[in-house]
C-alpha cells in the first residue's frame, strides 16, 4: 500500500475542499427542477390514462370499474404528489429536510475541525509535526 505524507494543513483543506462539494450538489439540487414539459406531459398522460382506465375494468370488473379506477387514481396521484414535493427538498415546508438541524451539525463540525486546526498550530510550533498518512485512521497510526 502506498502511503504519502500530507501535512495537518493539506489534511485540512482536503476536508474543506469535500466539504465544499457536498454544498456544490446541493446548490445544484436546488437549482435543478424537473422541466415544466416533462411534468406537463406526464400529467396529461395521466389524465388520459385515468379517463380511459374504466372502459378496460369494465369487462373485468364490471360496476365496481369507477371505484377501482378511483382507488387506482388516488394512488398514482399521490405518487406524482411525493415525487414534486421530493423535487424541492430544501424548501420550507412540511415535506421538506430537516435542514436546520442538518446546517447546526455541519456549523458544528466545522467549528470543530476549526479548533483542532488552533491547537495543532499552537502544538506544532512547539514540536515537530507528526507525519499523517491518506488511508489510514489516527488509531492505526498510534
Amino acid at each position: 500500500m502506498l502511503k504519502i505524507f500530507v501535512s495537518p494543513n493539506e489534511a485540512r483543506w482536503h476536508r474543506f475542499t469535500i466539504l465544499e462539494e457536498a454544498m456544490c450538489g446541493c446548490e445544484k439540487i436546488k437549482k435543478t427542477p424537473i422541466p415544466f414539459a416533462i411534468t406537463s406531459h406526464l400529467r396529461t398522460i395521466s389524465v388520459i390514462f385515468f379517463l380511459l382506465l374504466p372502459l378496460a375494468l369494465y369487462g373485468t370488473v364490471g360496476t365496481w370499474c369507477l371505484s377501482v379506477n378511483f382507488v387506482v387514481s388516488y394512488v398514482v396521484i399521490g405518487v406524482e404528489q411525493v415525487a414534486t414535493e421530493c423535487e424541492m427538498p430544501f424548501e420550507h415546508n412540511g415535506n421538506s429536510l430537516a435542514l436546520g438541524r442538518l446546517c447546526d451539525t455541519v456549523r458544528a463540525n466545522v467549528f470543530e475541525i476549526l479548533e483542532r486546526s488552533r491547537n495543532e498550530t499552537k502544538v506544532l510550533s512547539l514540536t515537530a509535526p507528526r507525519p499523517v498518512w491518506h488511508g489510514l485512521c489516527e488509531d492505526e497510526l498510534s
